[in-house]
């Protein structure tokens, strides 16, 4: 039943959008964004995501050692369900990386939807330790008393994530002031082919990336109805990747000029720079 409704909605939501677009979606995002690209020849290893998961997915990735050794002692679990709980939970983010893997195109973004199932395999061993259950309490309780487990290890540990989360945060906020110097290529190409007075929008992309010179970009479009109101409202120029622009509908995309030159980007498509054409009166 979960799945026929998840199918349903999925369903409704891409026939509408493959209506509205004139075939550009299955085209251009899920055939060229896609199947096509999954194939494409990019620089990284077959070992790529190992390297990538763990900072990625900290503070939790801490626990994944303790969490593989109660996989494994899952295996003499007399409780059967439970043993097949765990193995699914360990299954899931497993085949999802593995599959990841298999592929030539590797970008960090595509390990979005192995996270929730790597989260659910950690719960699954830290769930029973902060009731005092398992081997590591177990352990513990053989050195220690019980009380001393939940009352200051698990608080402890707990407040342990949390600094480490916060801290993560921090750094990543440091991290967007790093940025201006990484972008700054991107922004003197934009000056020189957008005249500094000129209004831009910059049609699905980042906007931490511009966070320290935010006046080269006028405005941020996360949607289609958000481009098509900014032209409507007099922008002049658009800043977006080809095949997002050759996704959109043809009315909308008929409206912009492409300019010479892109900035290319190493295993990504070249941001352009479309003039938008106002229609003679």
């Amino acid at each position: 039943a979960a799945v026929a409704t998840a199918l349903a909605f999925s369903g409704a939501w891409a026939l509408s959008v493959q209506a509205t677009g004139d075939g550009a979606y299955v085209r251009e995002l899920l055939l060229g964004e896609g199947l096509a690209k999954a194939w494409d020849k990019y620089p990284e290893p077959p070992w790529y995501y190992l390297g990538v998961f763990p900072p990625r997915f900290l503070p939790w990735s801490l626990l994944l050692p303790l969490s593989i050794v109660e996989l494994v002692r899952s295996w003499r679990d007399p409780d059967p369900q439970r043993r097949r709980a765990v193995r699914v939970a360990a299954l899931l983010p497993a085949v999802g990386l593995l599959a990841l893997s298999c592929m030539s195109a590797k970008r960090e973004q595509y390990l979005l939807p192995v996270y929730p199932f790597a989260a659910l395999h950690v719960a699954g061993a830290l769930g029973p330790w902060l009731r005092g259950e398992g081997w590591l309490p177990e352990w513990f309780g053989r050195r220690a008393s019980a009380a001393i487990w939940r009352r200051r290890v698990v608080p402890a540990f707990a407040g342990a994530l949390v600094l480490i989360a916060v801290s993560l945060f921090v750094w990543r906020g440091a991290g967007l002031f790093v940025r201006q110097d990484m972008n700054r290529p991107l922004l003197e190409w934009i000056r020189s082919h957008a005249p500094a007075h000129a209004r831009l929008v910059a049609y699905q992309v980042q906007p931490e990336a511009f966070a320290i010179e935010w006046p080269t970009i006028g405005s941020f479009a996360e949607s289609e109805s958000d481009l098509r109101a900014a032209v409507e409202a007099g922008v002049e120029f658009v800043l977006s990747k080809r095949v997002l622009v050759r996704a959109l509908a043809p009315a909308l995309r008929a409206r912009f000029e492409r300019m010479a030159g892109q900035m290319e980007e190493r295993g990504e498509d070249p941001m352009e720079i479309y003039r938008v054409v106002r229609s003679q009166p």
